[in-house]
């Protein structure tokens, strides 16, 4: 060793120093590991510390292939186990931090980052190998929550660990010198992920692909492989915000990569631990289905891992939601007992990662023969044999328990007993109690005894796993299971006159043992349950000594344990069952004489660290005062107390009397403090420390996960943990120990010879409550003490870490490997940014060692606070004599200063007792304000250093006791509260001055002006005359603000202080306000202060404004001159507060000043400044046109919502914009609204924005200012001047226009986060508004609407997709539809038909596949419901419009088109066409056609068909004509639509439909001219018109005839020619022979499109041929159904 150091040093001065500080750099690393192999002193180097150094210089020379690493582990880890092992776990997890961190770094920045040069990575190989030669060993249990956190790191770090020593290391480590993934294998892994989530690809593909990923030799699919695992390792964090459907997936594909061996050792182990922390969730959560589902893949494999069986078993959830599971693991653990096989390391790794369970019951054991021999091996049933047991059992009654016990024994061999106890304890017996006698009468049946040794050993198992486990405590489903199981025992035992054997429970040993570890809630009920059997007993009912002996100890634990309620109930309700009288039961005294538990029993009952996750509960002290003192007492770990050294000299007062004068007496009650303090200590510093540690860490960790300095960190560990360990000790202790103290020393003077009669209980209470604090203040300091150095401890791997990365990227940003995503996407105030907190944030660490409780000190500040005259702040507590001799002077202070009070409350007390009242003559009543709660005190009239006294104990809490005050005594102690606040602002007032004037929000965190206003709060909110002292301060507050404060810091501290005041007491706001705004007072005329109070928002200019017009009117002098300047500052000042438009009214009163006979001089003054300010000054530099519009729509804005608005001031404002020239240019005016829309829409998203946060309420400014631009467009619209009648109309469409423009330009910026709730809610407002003025604008009423119109024609779905849901919603609205709808001579009829006409086109656009998305089926529904409207309240439009609509109508929308085709006008009567004799053309209709908006001749002209039909229609040879021509013009580009059994479509429906009507128009009206009179209609089927149709029919293929039926049966609508033509029409080719060969076809093709439109849901519009109706087809050939 020594050649080898003579070696370091000659490499350098400082490399030893280095070497052993840790602080070495890759040059000495490499040097060193350089020298040693030239000089052969490697094997030396193997035996070198520190071992973090050796290790990485043998990692370096592993990875260069120059010495084996393997061989160093093995000499270190024989030699020195322990220390090696821990420092191997900490090597790796610093490394890997580090290097981590450079990958983060790496993905931030979009780069390659180049490895420092002071840092040498780790190979992947040497992480293997370091990982699998601890995975070999067994780990010490103090390192095993290290080991864990090592494994889980080096996996994410180092991804290719997870196929490395598979058999293809070779391919597996090409890629190895870069840590990462290349982008394609990364761009590969989401493509095979992106298919498996859209179902594009199975999971059994996705297991395929990575069973020939594993073994491949190609380093980039082994790559692919690795990453594909790793993203599923990585991603399981954000597993919780999983949608359930991807959930699901991706459990599936979880279990399935464990269930078919792709990972094993150490990336399974992790796999493993994952699955298992899902189950450990609540059922209802998310991560536990992800559990079971990947559990219920792999559970094949259980049987190789015997101990994760265990910890399954484990889980109390578990077996509610899979008994069967359940059973199937007790099953695998019975099997073969401990010879199960199963991969130990993996076992192992898994077995520590769990948190310790409670110590087992060592009075419970299970024989691994308690079933008895057997000759055959016990298997599991097929599943046929499973269900005939199964239906047997569930089909048991007590009328049929013969036969079914007969039929179970037949069909139950013996291999399959075990299976059947198994199934018959934790199915049946477990649950159903009430089924106890039947299935004993079953098993007395079947009377097989190797079966009953089975169920017994069963039940034994079950039981032990449910006493075992930790979850049985606090799951009461659990605990009822276990009652069960006891009432099953004791029938299969007890009742049948059989012993439980002592070796598997020992009763009364159990007993004790749940006593001792506070588990007496589950055992005892248990027991009692057993022993209820013995009722049916005859060996073992009482006087049996088995059970007497038992019960006693039950009467033990009755009388002497404290036991709960419902525990003693259960024991009297045993007794009364067996006939036992309790009372006469002579207790036992095994747990009373038994010696004091050792120390190791109960250091094996406690966990070994700290689980985040612990239940809080079982760190209550209700288990801590029991028996006696020795089982109360036990040691706790870390914590060195000895006996407390209580100071030897008292204050002498008069309530202590001897017992503080007397040196006996004195020495008894030191000792009974003493004692008392050692029975509690233990306890509540263990609960104290384990609480304020695990918030201390977890806070800690989460807000310093990107600050790279340790001592800021260890600093705000400090802080926080010393804050919260001695609050928590003093709330958790301060009543048990007074408590304590009392019993203790009453018991010390009756043992000493003093009778309790000598002493009064008022003085020993009045004793008590003057030394709890010191005694309490003992724990504190311990509690203290122990958080501290816990937290160092907790704490190590951060600092570490942190310290580390400095060395070795000393200018590279600190990142943490658990930083959370969701930490750096908040808003800035909280959001988390390298390189670390802000100094804002840091101070809510800081100032946790700032704040005490206490009360206010003579310059304002609470005692012990930061700044103030005492301060504690840094230094530890004070002893136990300090505090006592600080108690007895601030008492005499007290005394000294409020003698009146004292005397006036002792007559009060001496008046009360002669009337047989209760008196408190120890203190007078201000000293009973503080006793628990210290802040519910002023202390004295905070003329000197004082802390607050301690109360009587009476005294429980500040509000009991100010109940138990007279109105006097109230009052006084107001009075002298009111001076303790008088004389803390004056202390304020006086420490401003001596500081240079400026912004009180520019102060530092610690000054002591905002530490002063905090205290004085903090005081206030804790008093017990909570409102009054808060409103009295208040009133105090403003008094000093408007008559002394003299200098702006001044106005701003006494402001924020009235402002926060105002917080805390809503009566306090309310009065503050109202004086504030409606007083009349001169002594608000304070315009510095109202500026200053309009600033913080406890006065709004506009509710001002009102108050002040009133005293301008009454021409109020001082008022007109305080207004005018707080006018003038407030708009034109250097940081205006205020708009013009918030003092509307005070600038209409100040213009008549002005224009009076005798004007006021500062009215004509401020009149002209306005004037003179085109636009009110604005911090920073000039303005630009946007701020200007901008500020003026903002004017707008606050004039809507002042109290006062009127239209006569709305249309003052709108003239001086007209003024200004702003609404007649074109240029302004759309920069106007355009800028005006523009600050809607930010508002929108600051109101989005605070409704996201936590706890925000939106401030509804979006909805506001929409409002108001809205209204804006209305009164220009209406008050706009006439230039022609249409100019009106264009000035709107201008304005209208510029929205529009702003809403294209937002939609397409904005993509998919478009908003379109501000476009919505300012074009329904705009509609809302013109009805509200709709009688005077009545006249433009038709343009206005036909306007609005095309504004929505012009943001149709089509081109804007994010507006679709508020499109249909302002088209459908009330505002709109029926307004456009009821214009005068259906003027808006056209509008509006082409708007639904877009709505259609669009849903067209994307039914395009079989499955529709969500929201085009939303939209679908929500078209359904506009035509629903329409076809209720005015059918007229929709039978008008019908072509038109089935035109843009979906084919495959059968049940829309329906809608459409249902409507008939709402003067008709529908006749009932099942009447007998029905013909429908005997119908009058027959002979009126209906009324169509459009003239289908327009559209064949469209399409050039027009001449060539009417041409035909008039030949009179029109058999010769060929009808190719017209066929062209009907078949245009194919094209997909679902639904029709069409693999394509190339038909012109549009032209097609157009033909058809208009041939049938044709037709229709050569029809009624040739009938005449009333003579019913006639049918003709020789005309051209029938000719046309029918050739037509013949000429068209399958798809083209499909189309030419539909359109006929588009006409089949309510009664009328065109209805009665079409049905004549289709009846006609259906019976004639004319059609030749394809008749049949052509019958199928009008039984096809007949019953698509019968077999959707209601209306069905079809009337139909009626007489065809019953010869339907029944066969589909291929022709018909369109297959080709």
């Amino acid at each position: 060793m020594e050649s080898l150091q003579k070696l370091i040093a000659s490499l350098g001065p400082n490399i030893q120093q280095s070497i052993d500080d840790l602080a070495y750099d890759s040059k000495t690393l490499i040097a060193v590991a350089n020298a040693a192999i030239e000089s052969n002193l490697v094997d030396e180097l193997t035996s070198f510390q520190p071992y973090f150094f050796t290790l990485d210089v043998f990692s370096h020379l592993a990875r260069a292939g120059k010495y084996p690493l393997q061989k160093y582990l093995d000499q270190n880890l024989t030699n020195d186990s322990p220390a090696f092992v821990s420092a191997v776990l900490t090597f790796l997890d610093l490394k890997s931090s580090a290097e981590y961190s450079q990958q983060q770094q790496q993905q931030q920045q979009e780069e390659q980052i180049p490895e420092p040069a002071d840092f040498l990575s780790l190979h992947v190989q040497v992480v293997h190998d370091l990982l699998h030669v601890l995975l070999s060993r067994t780990i010490p249990l103090e390192f095993v929550d290290k080991w864990e956190h090592v494994q889980a790191k080096c996996i994410q770090t180092y991804p290719r660990l997870i196929n490395l020593g598979s058999g293809h290391d070779s391919a597996v480590l090409a890629n190895s010198n870069e840590t990462g993934f290349s982008a394609e294998v990364e761009k590969r892994m989401k493509y095979y992920y992106q298919r498996m989530y859209e179902q594009e690809m199975s999971i059994s593909d996705v297991i395929t692909l990575l069973q020939e990923l594993k073994v491949s030799d190609d380093p980039n699919e082994q790559d692919a492989f690795s990453c594909m695992v790793h993203s599923l390792f990585d991603e399981y964090r954000f597993f919780p915000d999983y949608p359930l459907p991807a959930l699901a997936t991706t459990a599936v594909l979880f279990g399935s990569i464990i269930q078919f061996h792709l990972i094993e050792d150490l990336p399974l182990a992790v796999a493993l631990r994952f699955v298992l922390e899902a189950l450990k969730e609540p059922p209802d959560a998310k991560m536990f289905k992800f559990g079971l589902q990947a559990l219920m893949q792999f559970q094949s494999r259980l049987d190789t891992f015997p101990h994760y069986c265990t910890l399954l078993l484990q889980i109390p959830s578990l077996e509610a939601v899979q008994p069967q599971l359940i059973a199937k693991l007790r099953a695998l653990i019975m099997k073969d007992g401990n010879s199960l096989g199963g991969n130990g390391a993996i076992d192992q790794s898994i077995d520590n990662d769990a948190p310790p369970p409670p110590p087992p019951f060592r009075s419970l054991h299970l024989d691994s023969d308690s079933a008895g021999p057997s000759e055959t091996a016990s298997e599991d049933p097929n599943e046929d044999v499973q269900d005939k047991v199964l239906f047997i059992v569930n089909n048991l009654a007590p009328t049929n328990v013969e036969q079914k016990s007969r039929e179970l024994k037949s069909v139950l061999e013996e291999k399959y007993y075990q299976w059947f106890a198994t199934y018959l304890v934790d199915t049946r017996a477990k649950q159903e109690p009430n089924f106890h006698d039947l299935y004993m009468k079953m098993l007395d049946i079947v009377n097989d005894n190797h079966l009953n040794k089975q169920i017994i050993s069963s039940t034994y198992a079950s039981i032990i796993a449910i006493l075992n486990s930790s979850d049985t405590a606090i799951s009461a489903q659990e605990r009822g299971r276990l009652k069960n199981l006891g009432c099953w025992l004791g029938y299969l035992t007890l009742a049948r006159d059989k012993p439980i054997k002592h070796k598997n429970i020992a009763f009364k040993d159990l007993l004790i043992e749940a006593f001792d570890t506070n588990r007496l809630t589950v055992v005892l009920p248990f027991v009692c349950k057993v022993l209820e059997m013995v009722t049916k007993s005859r060996i073992f009912k009482p006087p049996s000594p088995w059970v007497m002996g038992i019960l006693k100890v039950m009467a033990e634990l009755y009388q002497f344990a404290e036991l709960k309620l419902n525990l003693k109930f259960e024991i009297e309700v045993l007794c009364n069952s067996l006939g036992v009288e309790l009372n006469s039961l002579e207790p036992s005294t095994i747990l009373r004489e038994r010696p004091l538990k050792t120390e190791a029993i109960d250091n094996a009952a406690r966990p070994a660290g700290i689980d985040v996750n612990r239940d809080f509960d079982r760190l209550s002290l209700s288990g801590y005062n029991r028996v006696d003192g020795r089982l109360s007492v036990r040691p706790s770990d870390g914590i060195n107390i000895g006996t407390p050294s209580l100071p030897t000299s008292y204050p002498q007062t008069s309530a202590g009397g001897a017992l503080t004068t007397h040196p006996a007496m004195k020495k008894i009650l030191q000792t009974a403090i003493e004692k008392s303090i050692r029975e509690l200590i233990t306890p509540v510093v263990e609960r104290s420390d384990t609480i304020a540690q695990i918030a201390t860490k977890e806070l800690t960790t989460k807000d310093f996960a990107l600050e790279g300095d340790e001592e800021k960190l260890r600093k705000a560990a400090h802080n926080m943990v010393h804050y919260l360990a001695s609050s928590l000790a003093l709330v958790t202790c301060k009543e048990p120990l007074r408590i304590n103290i009392g019993t203790n020393l009453r018991a010390l003077l009756v043992a000493s010879g003093y009778p309790e009669s000598s002493f009064s209980p008022e003085v020993l209470n009045a004793t008590i409550n003057e030394h709890l604090d010191a005694a309490c203040a003992v724990i504190q300091k311990a509690a203290v003490d122990k958080a501290i150095a816990d937290i160092d401890e907790v704490l190590a791997p951060a600092y570490a870490v942190r310290r580390r990365h400095r060395e070795l990227r000393p200018n590279q940003p600190f990142i943490e490997q658990s930083a959370s995503r969701y930490a750096l996407q908040l808003p800035d105030p909280f959001r988390l940014k390298p390189p670390g907190l802000t100094r804002q944030q840091l101070m809510v660490y800081e100032d946790f060692g700032k704040f005490k409780l206490g009360g206010l000190g003579p310059d304002g500040l609470q005692v012990g606070e930061f700044g103030a005259a005492v301060d504690h702040a840094g230094a530890p507590l004070a002893s136990q004599a300090y505090l006592l001799q600080q108690q007895q002077q601030t008492q005499n202070a007290l005394l000294g200063q409020s003698q009146n009070l004292v005397q006036q409350q002792q007559q009060q007390s001496i008046g009360m007792a002669a009337h047989g009242q209760p008196q408190n003559r120890l203190m007078p009543v201000l000293q009973q304000q503080g006793s628990q709660q210290p802040g519910h005190q002023f202390d004295g009239q905070l003329h000197g250093p004082q802390t607050p006294t301690q109360p009587p104990v009476e005294t429980v809490g500040g509000m009991g006791d100010i109940s138990r005050m007279s109105a006097t005594g109230k009052m006084s102690a107001i009075e002298q509260t009111l001076a303790s606040m008088q004389t803390a602002i004056d202390a304020m007032i006086k420490t401003i001055k001596e500081l240079p004037d400026g912004s009180y929000e520019k102060l530092p965190a610690d000054s002591r002006v905002k530490a002063m206003v905090n205290s004085i709060l903090s005081v206030a909110n804790r008093s017990p005359l909570r409102d009054q002292i808060i409103l009295r301060t208040s009133q105090l507050t403003v008094s000093v603000l408007f008559t002394v404060a003299d200098s702006q810091l001044a106005r701003e501290a006494l402001g924020y202080l009235l402002a926060r005041l105002c917080d805390l007491s809503a009566a306090t706001s309310k009065e503050v306000v109202l004086w504030l705004i409606l007083s009349e007072d001169e002594r608000k005329f304070n315009v510095p202060v109202m500026i200053t109070l309009m600033r913080l928002g406890l006065v709004h200019p506009q509710e001002l404004d009102l108050n002040l017009a009133k005293q301008l009117t009454a021409h109020r002098l001082p008022a007109i001159e305080f207004i005018a300047n707080l006018i003038h500052e407030a708009l034109l000042g250097e940081n205006p507060c205020a708009l013009r438009t918030d003092f509307s009214l005070c600038l209409e009163a100040m213009e008549m000043l002005a224009s009076e006979e005798q004007p006021e001089q500062i009215a004509i003054q401020l009149i002209q400044a306005l004037e003179n300010a085109a636009l009110p000054a604005l911090p920073g530099s000039d303005i630009t046109e946007k701020e200007m519009m901008r500020y003026i729509f903002n004017e707008w804005v606050r004039l809507i919502q002042h109290p006062a608005q009127s239209e006569k001031l709305l249309n003052v404002f709108i003239l001086q914009l007209a003024e200004k020239g702003i609404l007649d240019d074109d240029k302004y005016l759309g920069v106007f609204f355009r800028n005006a829309l523009e600050f809607c829409i930010d508002a929108y998203a600051k109101d989005l924005q605070l409704r996201m946060m936590n706890n925000a309420v939106s401030t509804k400014e979006g909805v506001i200012s929409v409002d108001a631009l809205a209204k804006l467009t209305v009164m220009l619209f209406k008050i706009h001047d006439e230039q022609g009648e249409t100019r009106k109309i264009v000035y709107l469409r201008s304005i209208l226009s510029v929205h529009a423009l702003v809403f294209a330009q937002n939609h397409e910026s904005q993509g998919e986060g478009f908003n379109g709730q501000p476009f919505f809610r300012l074009f329904s407002s705009i509609m809302c508004e013109f009805v509200e003025i709709g009688e005077t604008m009545s006249e433009h009423k038709e343009e206005f609407y036909t306007l609005m119109a095309e504004i929505f024609k012009a943001l149709q779905p089509v081109a804007f997709p994010g507006f679709t849901f508020a499109w249909m919603t302002l088209i459908s609205h009330r505002m709109f539809m029926p307004k456009i709808l009821q214009l005068e001579q259906k003027k808006g009829w056209k509008s509006f038909a082409e708007l639904i006409e877009l709505l259609l086109k669009f849903i067209g656009l994307h039914v395009v596949g079989s499955d529709l998305p969500e929201s085009i089926r939303y939209i679908y529904k929500g078209t359904l419901r506009i035509v629903l409207v329409l076809l209720h309240d005015i059918p007229e439009f929709l039978v008008q419009y019908h072509y038109t609509l089935c035109n843009a109508v979906p084919i495959c929308c059968v049940q829309l088109r329906n809608l459409i085709l249902s409507a008939f006008p709402q003067s008709m009567a529908l006749p009932d066409p099942f009447a007998q004799g029905f013909r429908i053309e005997t119908l009058a209709e027959c002979k009126q056609e209906p009324v169509l908006a459009v003239d289908p001749a327009e559209d064949l002209r469209t399409f050039g068909m027009l001449e060539f039909v009417n041409g035909y229609l008039r030949s009179k040879n029109a058999s010769g004509i060929s009808l190719k021509p017209l066929l062209e013009v009907l078949t245009t580009k194919s094209r997909t639509e679902i639904g029709l059994g069409f693999k394509t479509v190339s038909t012109n429906t549009q032209a097609m439909n157009a033909l058809v009507l208009y041939v049938g128009q044709q037709a229709v009206a050569e029809m009624i001219s040739k009938s005449s009179g009333e003579e019913a209609v006639v049918f003709d089927g020789k005309t051209n018109y029938v000719s046309f149709l029918t050739s037509l029919v013949l000429e068209l293929g399958p798809e083209g005839r499909f189309f030419l039926l539909s359109a006929m049966a588009n006409q089949l609508r309510y009664p009328n020619s065109h209805t009665f033509y079409f049905t004549s029409l289709i009846q006609h080719l259906y019976e004639t022979a004319a059609l030749g060969g394809q008749q049949q076809d052509i019958q199928e093709h009008i039984a096809r499109v007949v019953l698509e439109r019968l077999l959707c849901h209601r209306p069905h519009p079809v009337m139909g041929p009626p007489h065809c109706a019953g010869r339907m087809p029944i066969r589909c050939t291929a022709a018909s159904a369109g297959a080709d």
